[in-house]
Order: structure tokens, then sequence, then C-alpha cells
């Protein structure tokens, strides 16, 4: 891959400032007013862009008018960055990932917008970290300019570009490493979208600044044939697939988009919703599974689920007939339960696979105006989680890991109840999202599977484009859970969760759904809220508001990676 040197961002690339840039642009808007400036020549600019327009037009009619607009304005932001400093927080991981690319001889350089003073206090040893430091006030021009990076590439001696990657949290650092040849990685420890880092054309999208050691060091993500991983496919290039191949027609209502589980297709008053799940974890139960997740998206759509198709795919020499009419009988049970017709299918004893796989289809419908998406969400809603989080997954591997989990000191009797987990609390969400449509008026349903609530949340946030604050003392986690997790190394946010179902609804339609549901027993709260933003998710500890990762894999393949991890067939 021939990488030489790493050039990193500063503030959401490194470390969690929070800076208030909305206080930051009123507070110049002020300065201008003041000075009967016209703001007009100034929109779609960004601060620093702004103070530096302003100030140069100024100074053609008053020269000291113009240095002393750009001192005030620069004093003003320099304040807002030193207010952020003293909160900020050095992200996970950064000083160990800055070590050792340094330790692999790659050099080391931060760039940022910010001033020197407000980096040295939330950072006060940058500088023994990498090879150099470039703030805004050592630059005449600052990123996305050329000359700020050219300016870091020239003191680390470096001569081609394209041996260099720039890293960071915004379109900005896309745009300034694209302009002088640079390789690009956006990460998503900001406020910016994998949409926008693709419309931006980053080469690589990365969960945070800790991945581009494991990508160089494993030419994973950095190399254009490399094999990709186990778990869902990467955001990004699932986004520029669904652009460039994805048809339509004026009868769709929801077509294929991150963060939507279902297709709605128009049917005069009544519209179908459609999804599809495979199952891939589990093997005992597999066919009960199936039926029961795919209901679940019909369900948060507002449906009812009617109709049901299954692909099974049986392994070849290890199948036998007694496998199979467990299958069906597992289909069959949860379809009779949910009052579901199974209406057709496939299958088939195939090469290559040392489990059974089934892949279901659903099929439901609701009238039109009754119709829900988990783009819905609107600023303001509460969020509502129903039962619990890591439901499915804590019932997986009690049931795949038995003999592990005693191994680790964990009792049997927890072992066992957490095995029932599949039937209780269970992993339908049906009767929640039937409650929550009838009780209020709600905005948008999803149910939380692979990748845990975390990556729920994100579906959420990237569809209706929107930041979603939760509270960590307010997410319920079973003992159960929570036992396991730990004793596997696992964070329950990432861990599957079929079973929580994430409602989102205004304050006062939120306060009908909670009411109806503890009338009827059902086990539903309030973990956050909707927030205008970029569209993230953030989680508060103890007073701190910390970025949620989002889960390229779910947590659930740690413990079964291995070929010889394959849980048993049954």
């Amino acid at each position: 891959m021939g990488i030489e040197a790493v050039v990193f961002d500063y503030d959401g690339t490194l470390v969690q400032l929070n800076i208030d840039f909305d206080a930051m642009r009123r507070g110049v808007e002020r300065l201008l007013e003041t000075r009967r400036i016209d703001r007009t020549p100034f929109t779609g600019l960004y601060v620093l862009e702004t103070i530096d327009k302003a100030a140069g037009m100024l100074s053609q009619e008053d020269r000291e008018a113009g240095r002393s607009l750009y001192r005030a304005a620069i004093d003003l932001v320099t304040e807002l960055e030193l207010q952020a400093a003293k909160k900020g927080k050095i992200l996970n991981g950064v000083v160990e990932v800055l070590c050792d690319l340094k330790n692999l001889g790659i050099k080391v350089g931060i760039i940022t917008r910010n001033c020197e003073q407000a980096v040295r206090v939330s950072f006060p040893h940058i500088e023994e970290l990498c090879d150099i430091f470039i703030p805004r006030d050592h630059v005449a021009q600052v990123k996305p300019h050329p000359a700020h990076l050219t300016l870091a590439l020239e003191k680390m001696a470096v001569k081609n570009p394209r041996d260099c990657l720039m890293v960071g949290d915004h379109v900005l650092d896309i745009e300034a490493g694209k302009r002088i040849g640079m390789k690009t990685a956006g990460v998503l420890t900001g406020h910016t979208t994998s949409q926008q880092f693709v419309e931006a054309e980053a080469d690589f999208i990365l969960q945070d600044a800790t991945a581009v050691l494991e990508c160089i060091h494993k030419g994973e993500k950095l190399v254009e044939d490399s094999f990709l991983q186990s778990g869902k496919l990467d955001i990004q290039i699932l986004e520029k697939l669904l652009r460039q191949y994805a048809l339509s027609d004026a009868r769709v209502l929801i077509g294929p988009r991150i963060g939507e589980d279902t297709a709605a297709i128009d049917m005069g008053e009544r519209v179908l919703i459609v999804t599809t799940d495979p199952i891939t974890f589990a093997t005992d139960q597999i066919g009960y599974y199936s039926v029961v997740v795919n209901a679940n998206d019909i369900a948060t759509s507002g449906a009812e689920p009617r109709w049901f198709t299954a692909n099974i795919l049986l392994p070849e020499k290890k199948a036998n007939k007694a496998l199979v009419n467990r299958i069906f009988e597992q289909i069959h049970r949860a379809c009779k339960e949910l009052g579901i017709s199974l209406i057709g299918g496939h299958t088939e004893i195939t090469h290559g696979l040392d489990r059974p796989i089934v892949i279901g289809h659903m099929m439901g419908e609701v009238e039109k105006q009754a119709l829900v998406t988990t783009g819905g969400a609107k600023v303001g809603d509460e969020v509502l989680l129903s039962k619990g989080i890591c439901i499915e997954g804590t019932s997986i591997i009690a049931r795949e890991k038995a003999e592990e989990l005693l191994s680790r000191g964990i009792s049997r009797e927890l072992i066992e109840r957490a095995q029932g987990f599949l039937f209780d609390p269970g992993i339908s969400v049906i009767r929640e999202a039937r409650m929550a449509w009838e009780a209020g008026r709600i905005h948008s349903m999803h149910d939380v599977t692979e990748g845990g609530l975390a990556n729920g949340l994100h579906e959420i946030a990237i569809a209706a484009e929107v930041e979603i604050v939760i509270h960590k003392a307010q997410i319920p986690v079973f003992e159960e859970s929570r036992v396991i997790c730990e004793a596997l190394g696992l964070d329950p946010l990432g861990v599957i969760a079929s079973g929580a179902l994430v409602i989102t609804a205004p304050p006062m339609e939120a306060e009908k759904v909670l009411d109806r549901a503890s009338r009827e027993g059902l086990a539903i709260g309030s973990i956050g809220r909707v927030d205008k933003g970029k569209p993230s998710v953030s989680l508060i500890t103890d007073g701190r508001k910390e970025p949620v990762p989002y889960f390229s894999r779910d947590e659930l393949v740690k413990i079964f990676e291995e070929p010889s991890q394959s849980p048993p067939i049954g």
C-alpha cells in the first residue's frame, strides 16, 4: 500500500470538543452588523473564511477598521474554542494509535483550524505523539486551502502526496486532501455521515481514527481487492451500489435506503409492505427466528404481517430429514402464533455451508395514511425502547455457547434463563408495535437487529437526518445479558437485539404510548430524544456526551468468527 505518512485532523477526529459553532457564527454576524457590513457575500462560507473575506473587504476602505474587525472576530472564535477545550476529551485509542504509527516508521502529522492555545489545553502533550503539528495560527490559509497540507508534507519531508493519507471527520478534510492528490479517509466520530463522505468522494470511510492502524497493517479497506469482513456490507459500498443500480417506479413509496428495513408499494387504498432477512447466527430454532424477525420489520411499518416465504439452505453432508422437519415445525409454530401464512419458498442442499441458513421474506399490508417509516423521526421526539437490549444475542449465545459460558464461571441456572430469552421476554415486537400505533401519533419505529441498539439508532438518524441523544442510565439491560457480555468481552450496545423496539414520537404522544404500555403490562421506557443536527448518535454517561460507534460487525461475530466456532446443527 506504501503509506509513508498520515495526517490527522484534530477536532472530531482525535478529540471530542463540541465547539459551539452556531454561537460562533452568530457572534461573527453581530460583529458584521455593528459595522453595517452586508452579510450576503458570505452566504455559504465557513466562519474563518467569512472573517478573512469581511476583514479584507473592510480593509479596502479603512485598513485599521479591517484589522479591528479581524482581531475582534478571531478573539471571539478563540474564546469559544478555549471554552470547548476545557471540557475536551481525547478519543479512546487515539494516543495508542499515534504511538503505534510512529513505531511502524510512518510519519504522523496533525493539522487543525483551531488555535494553538486551545489545542494545548485539551491535548497538552500533542507534539510528543506526532512529527509535526500545525494549528491555524501557524499558516496564512487554513485547510481546505492546499497551503495547510502542503506545509505539513514539506515539514515531514514527504515528496509524493499519493503516499499519504488525510484522515478527518469533515468533508473539508476530504476536500483538502484531494486538492493535493492525497488518499483520504473520513471518520464517523464527528457529525459527518457516511453518505456525506461518499458524496465528497472520500477514498475510505472508517469507524474512527484507530481503524487507520488496522487498515495499514492488514491492508483491509484501503485495498480495492481485499476481502470483505463478515457482517453487514460496509455502508460506503452499499450506498454507492444503491445509487448506481437501484431502480424504482411511481408505485414504490419506500425503496432501497440505508436505515429502512422494508419496501412499500402503493396498492391503491392500501400499501403492500415487503421485507427480507436471513438468519445466519442461530441454528437452534432457526425457523422460529426467521418468521419472527421478518414479521418484526413489517410490524414496525404499522402493518400486519400476513404472508411468509422461506429460502432454506441446508449444509451438504450435515443435513438430514430430522433437521428439515424441525425447521419446518419451527416455521409452522411461529406462523400459527402470529397469524401468518406460509405461501412458498425454496429448499436445497448447498455445497460449502457449515450450518443451515434460512432467508425469510415477509409481506403485510397497511392503510396508506397509517404507514410508519424509520425515517419519520422528527426533532423534538422522545426516543422510547421496549423490553431491553441484546435479547436475541443473549439467547443465541446461551443456546450455542453454553459449555463455554460454564467454563467462564457462569451458573447453569443463569444460562438456562438466558436460553429462554427467545420466548421470554421474546424476540417479537409485534405486540409493542401494534400497541404503539394504536395509542398515539408516532413518527417512526425500528426494530433493533444486527449491530444492536447502536446500529438501530444510527439507522434512524441516517434515514431521518437527525441527531439522537440517549442516556446510558436509562437503557435497560437484563442481568443475564450483562453477565454474559462481560464474560465474553462484548459491548451490549452492539449485540444483535431483536425483541427491542425503538419508537419516536412527540412528547405528548410518547406519554400516551407509555401510559398504554403500563396498562397493558408492556415494558417500554424513554431513553433519550431526537435533536437537530447532522445524522449521529450520542450517549450521555455521568453528564458526559460521547459519540456512539456504528458497529460494522455485530459483536456476536467475535465468538463465531473462527471456523472451529461454528454452532452445532440442530
